[in-house]
């Protein structure tokens, strides 16, 4: 297995080889390695796969790792997929929007952290547990700020009513936010 945060900020790592073994990965194994760095999978890995520069699970059910140098465009999360790892974005300056479908159900922790600050991340309306309202991802379950447009950040920002907690790395980018206003 290759546990947590494992290769955490190892920003000259180039290329990593999942051998057919590894059977576990845990949460942002592979967040903050080179943006240019490749995640290949050996052929008889039973549990991982790589598809155009993305780790998900072999039946896509959990999106884990995006390569940061992806060309600049949109991209919507497979239908299949029922969710994204922590950090499994992180640093992904070049995707102008993200698409999550109805299928998602869980986004980790900092999973959109440090992505382009003009990213738009839109929820599609069969989606029970997520939410874009007043310019952040809500996650509407858990009552969670996931993340927060740092393009519309300017001055003031009122979390949105309801919301008991915020995630990690939810303001990242946010340099221009002056204050965030908790409701009572």
């Amino acid at each position: 297995s290759i546990g947590e945060y494992a290769f955490f900020g190892c920003y000259n790592l180039a290329d990593i080889s999942i051998p057919a073994g590894v059977a576990a990965i845990g949460d942002a194994a592979f967040a903050g390695i080179a943006s240019s760095a490749r995640i290949t999978v050996a052929e008889g890995n039973a549990v991982f796969a790589v598809e155009d520069g993305i780790l998900f699970d072999k039946q896509q059910n959990k999106l884990l790792w995006v390569r940061p140098d992806r060309p600049a465009t949109g991209y919507r999360i497979p239908e299949s997929t029922a969710a994204v790892g922590a950090y499994a974005f992180y640093e992904c300056r070049n995707l102008s929007d993200i698409t999550i479908p109805g299928s998602v159900t869980s986004i980790g922790e900092g999973a959109f952290a440090y992505i382009a600050p003009y990213a738009r991340i839109t929820v599609e309306a069969d989606n029970t547990v997520f939410a874009v309202e007043n310019a952040a991802l809500i996650d509407k379950q858990q009552k969670k700020l996931l993340w927060c447009y740092p393009m519309y950040s300017d001055g003031d920002y009122v979390i949105p009513d309801g919301i008991t907690s915020i995630g990690a790395d939810a303001f990242a980018e946010c340099d221009d936010m002056t204050a965030v206003i908790i409701p009572e």
